[in-house]
């Protein structure tokens, strides 16, 4: 188009895929994020509080740590599945704003 403005061009990867899905759950996952850490906190007290057997007491921190310190872990899950069903075939945008319209073109 020769009276084109500005143009701009989106290549998603792995990495940008990835960032989208964790952006998205750190938008709308905040009751989520915030249970995993309760729950995950609550276990680690547990273990260092109750007196029950050792081997419970790891499992419970472990459990615990893992919850605590991986609030994105469900959106890695979601990214990792979509990128194993496009098969690397990701999507390719590219926009163009001229001085009437805007074309969108998507590949």
């Amino acid at each position: 188009m020769s009276n084109c403005i500005y143009s701009a061009n989106i290549e998603h990867n792995r990495k940008t895929i990835t960032r989208l899905f964790r952006t998205r759950y750190y938008s709308y996952g905040k009751t989520r994020i915030v249970l995993r850490f309760c729950v995950g906190l609550a276990m680690i007290i547990t273990a260092a509080a109750a007196s029950i057997y050792m081997w419970a007491k790891g499992i419970l921190l472990l459990l615990g740590a893992w919850l605590v310190s991986t609030p994105d872990f469900p959106a890695q899950v979601q990214a990792d599945k979509v990128l194993e069903m496009r098969k690397n075939n990701l999507p390719r945008l590219s926009y163009e704003f001229s001085s009437r319209i805007l074309l969108f073109i998507y590949i």
